[in-house]
């Protein structure tokens, strides 16, 4: 038995022991805190009962609480839900009471969760309607109770029902709104639907920009349309646009084609609008490009007429619209049309030229066709030209014949054909001559002219050579020269020193090829030789052919001339005689032969060595022959002998030959003679003897030494100096000398002409300037390096001053019409050259200063001391007369720059 409950206990019973008293429990109830539970609001249950109830307990769906949103009071008898939801919060819910002896459950409690409205949902129809549809209208929205409907048609009130239908018209376009409502839980939702309605849309046209499509140009369509467009959509052909030169507006409205071309751009063109329910399109535009004219065409046509034909001019050129024909004769227009033709006449030969244009587009084209009306040719003319030409030459053979048509030229050169242009050329070779003829011709006409024009080639001459007709060329016999060469050769000429033959022993042959010299002589005939070959367009010239005549041997001469000798002296003989080559010498003694010597030494003689010697000289060259006699006598007593008169007289004349250059004419002189610096001098040695063994040259008295200037001839006789130079100047003499005699000539003094060089003016100047003091002598001199000495002649201010044509110029009293520019020029007149130099005389006043170094300007002329400024102190080493070509010192005691101009000046 369980203990009573304390309520049990509180009635007044008495308990004792352990009994207890329960009565049976009532039917609990559940009680709500609200009328209405409301989603997402709190909401509370309690467990309403009677009797002894010890506890309450609470089951959802069968099962204790164990949401952490439920709350239980703390007798558990009130049960809290915390924001209720609409299912998991619906139940059933039932209460349960009890005590030790009973327990009672409540009936189930559903709880009926007020909720909603959730979102508003307009029931899925079209947005878009056309006109006269009907439109349905639905609108749903989960709610607890039943939501409330209300419509709204552009924010007015339209309908309290969820659903609701309107005919279409073009004045429901626009938003209709829904709105669930709930009373009991407060809440409101909508939903919003656009609804447009659209009329039929009407057939578009196509506007373009210009009145006129021109090919190269942009041109823009715009599609015109009326209604609810949405879109706009072009086709050309049937296609979308795909060219990259085709541009659309934003809205697409405008079709603009950039640069215009006739067959790609032509269309046709097709817009179309559309809505969402209606699509229209335009009609097909065919879009009319105007282009050109293109290249004007002239119509094929021969380009050359005679005369009296029909000539038809016909232009034509792709254009649209088509094109204005204009035609021109040499610039002047003749026709408006596009063909025209006119009879020929040589006054309708020129350029007609075909003008096409198209006012449309603004274009213009030509063309131009050059009409010849022919005639000729005239008589052909080889243009002038040489007829005879070097082999290598360029040789321009050009032909001329007046025809119109031009003529159509040949050439041909010894009848074979060589070109077929009027002018043509080669370079000449031997194989280039003959006659050479032109044909001009015109096909037109028929005609045809020639001319004829003979060319010669000359190939360059071989230098010719010269021949002898005998190996050796004898004295006073005939020798003939035979100019040797090849080529085409016109003629020969024969040039002996120099010049043309002129002596009358001279005799050429017919055609001068060869030279006879007739009777030859060993000084006349000597030569040198040349021998020239000619053509009219080349010469040339053999080496020059220096003959050399044998001859001799002439009469020996035998010396000394002593006739007579002692018993016991030593006698030597000498044989000489002119021949070339050398003559061959035989001694004989009273026809007995001695020996073969020019020398015959006898020593000792005796009375037996006199009798008759004989010299025998011979040359094999020319075959000649010829003695000398001499008779000795030898006497036993001594006897006085003297030189022969012959001996004693024998002198040498010296003569000398100058050659100022090599183109001037030769001078003979005997004296002092002046030859000019760099030319030639040819000095001979002359006597009346011959065949001395020797000449000796002498140069300022002592023993010429020949430097790489100087020659001497064969037999040095002839001494030739080239180039001769001033330090040749001096004497000259030659010397003859055998064992026993010597002839010496006189001196001839050569001097050598140069200059004037190096010329200079005194006082020493700075910088080409000279200053003098107001009213103070100034002595200008003028010195230039000349042999012989140069003559001067001063200018001032580039005026010559008469009278003053010696080396110095003197100012007594300086003024101011002194200042100026002085020139001083030298002039050697056997050279024939001038040379001059100038300085600025500057005139100063005394306080004014100078420039110039301060003292005493001394300038010593020939040995004269002069002042130019202020007087020096001169000292002389010596005292008396000065001999001429002696030295005299001068001493200038001025301490300034001028003293080393006077020292240096100094002379003899």
């Amino acid at each position: 038995m369980e203990r009573p409950s304390e309520a049990s206990q509180s009635r007044g019973s008495t308990w004792k022991g352990l009994l207890i008293i329960t009565a049976p429990l009532s039917k609990p109830a559940i009680l709500i805190s609200n009328k209405t539970a409301v989603e997402s609001k709190d909401f509370s249950m309690t467990c309403k009962a009677k009797g002894q109830i010890n506890t309450y307990q609470w089951f959802i769906n069968g099962l204790a609480p164990a949401d952490s949103r439920i709350q239980l009071s703390r007798d558990k008898r009130t049960l809290t839900i915390r924001r209720l939801t609409r299912r998991e919060n619906k139940g059933p819910y039932v209460c349960e009471i009890q005590n030790p002896l009973f327990r009672n459950r409540s009936d189930p409690f559903t709880l009926n969760v007020a909720y909603g409205p959730d979102g508003a949902t307009i029931i899925q129809t079209p947005d878009v309607y056309p006109i006269g549809i009907r439109v349905n209208f639905s609108c749903s929205a989960p709610s607890n109770p039943r939501s409330q409907f209300t419509w709204l048609y552009n924010g007015r009130f339209f309908s309290n029902t969820s659903a609701v239908f309107v005919t279409a018209a073009l004045r429901h376009t626009g938003n209709y709104t829904c709105i669930a409502s709930n009373s009991v839980t407060g809440l409101v939702r909508n939903q919003t639907k656009i609804i447009t309605i659209y009329a039929p849309l009407s057939k578009p046209t196509i506007l373009t920009s210009n009145n006129t499509a021109v090919e190269t140009k942009d041109f823009s369509l715009t599609c015109n349309g009326t209604g609810q467009i949405h879109a706009y959509q072009w086709l050309i052909n049937g296609l979308a646009p795909a060219d990259s030169r085709i541009q659309l507006s934003p809205d697409k409205r405008t079709l603009t084609i950039r640069r215009l071309t006739r067959r790609e751009n032509k269309g046709p063109y097709v817009c179309e609008i559309q809505n969402p329910l209606s699509r229209n399109r335009s009609d097909p535009f065919t879009q009319y490009v105007a282009y050109g004219p293109d290249i004007a065409t002239i119509v094929q046509t021969p380009d050359v007429y005679p005369t009296g034909a029909n000539i038809t001019f016909s232009c034509s050129a792709k254009s649209n619209p088509s094109s204005q024909f204009t035609w021109l004769h040499n610039g002047q227009i003749f026709s408006n049309a596009a063909s025209t033709y006119v009879t020929a006449t040589l006054m309708h030969t020129g350029t007609y030229t075909c003008k096409a244009s198209n006012s449309f587009t603004g274009l213009m084209h030509t063309q131009t066709k050059n009409i010849t009306i022919y005639d000729g040719p005239d008589t052909a003319m080889i243009v002038r030209t040489p007829d005879e030409y070097p082999t290598g030459a360029n040789i321009t053979f050009s032909c001329s014949a007046q025809s119109n048509p031009p003529s159509q030229f040949t050439w041909l050169h010894n009848g074979q054909h060589v070109s077929n242009s009027a002018t043509f050329s080669i370079i000449a070779s031997l194989n280039h001559a003959g006659s050479h003829t032109c044909i001009a011709s015109n096909s037109f006409t028929g005609l045809m002219h020639t001319q004829t024009k003979n060319i010669t080639i000359y190939a360059q001459l071989s230098k010719p050579t010269i021949l002898t007709s005998n190996n050796t060329a004898v004295e006073t016999k005939d020798f003939s020269l035979t100019c040797n060469g090849t080529g085409q050769i016109h003629a020969y000429q024969w040039l002996i020193n120099g010049l043309a033959p002129a002596d009358s022993r001279i005799q050429l042959s017919p055609d001068k090829r060869t030279l006879t010299i007739r009777r030859l002589t060993r000084r006349e005939n000597k030569g040198p030789y040349v021998c020239e070959i000619q053509n009219p367009l080349s010469r040339n010239r053999s080496d020059p052919f220096t003959l050399d005549v044998a001859y001799g041997p002439d009469t020996p001469r035998i010396i000394p001339t002593v006739d007579q000798y002692p018993v016991g002296a030593n006698i030597m003989l000498i044989c000489s005689a002119k021949s070339k080559p050398p003559a061959q010498f035989t001694w004989f003694h009273n026809r007995k032969k001695l020996r073969h010597s020019a020398k015959l030494s006898i020593t000792n003689v005796s009375l037996n060595h006199a009798g008759t010697y004989i010299c025998h000289a011979s040359n094999s060259y020319t075959g000649l022959n010829s003695t000398k006699h001499k008779t000795l006598t030898i006497y036993a007593k001594e006897k006085n002998t003297t030189l022969s008169a012959e001996d004693k007289n024998l002198t040498i004349n010296a003569e000398f030959t100058i050659y100022e250059n090599l183109m001037k004419h030769n001078k003979t002189i005997n004296s002092t003679s002046f030859v000019i610096e760099n030319g030639t001098a040819v000095l001979t040695c002359n006597t009346e003897d011959e065949d001395l063994p020797d000449i000796w040259w002498y140069f300022n008295n002592k023993r010429l030494i020949l430097n790489d200037r100087m020659t001497l001839s064969e037999y040095g006789q002839t001494l030739t100096i080239m180039p001769v130079k001033r330090e040749d100047s001096g004497a000259y003499r030659c010397e003859m000398w055998n064992p026993f005699l010597v002839h010496t000539s006189n001196s001839f003094n050569l001097v050598v002409s140069y200059g004037p060089e190096e010329i200079k003016i005194l006082p020493k100047h700075v910088h080409g300037q000279i200053e003098v003091l107001l009213k103070k002598k100034l002595i200008l001199e003028c010195w230039a390096n000349s042999q012989p000495p140069a003559q001067y002649i001063w200018q001032v201010n580039g005026s010559s001053i008469s009278g003053n044509s010696g080396n110095t110029y003197t100012i007594s009293q300086a003024s101011w019409e002194h200042a100026g520019t002085y020139t001083c020029v030298a002039m050697n007149k056997v050279a024939n050259t001038t040379i001059s130099t100038k300085i600025t005389v500057k005139v100063i006043e005394a306080s004014g200063g100078s420039s110039l170094s301060g003292g005493t300007i001394t300038v010593i002329v020939a040995g004269v001391v002069e002042k130019y400024l202020m007087k020096p102190t001169l000292t002389i080493s010596s005292i008396g007369i000065i001999m001429d070509n002696g030295t005299v010192v001068l001493t200038c005691n001025a301490e300034n720059e001028y003293s080393s101009i006077a020292r240096e000046n100094a002379g003899t």
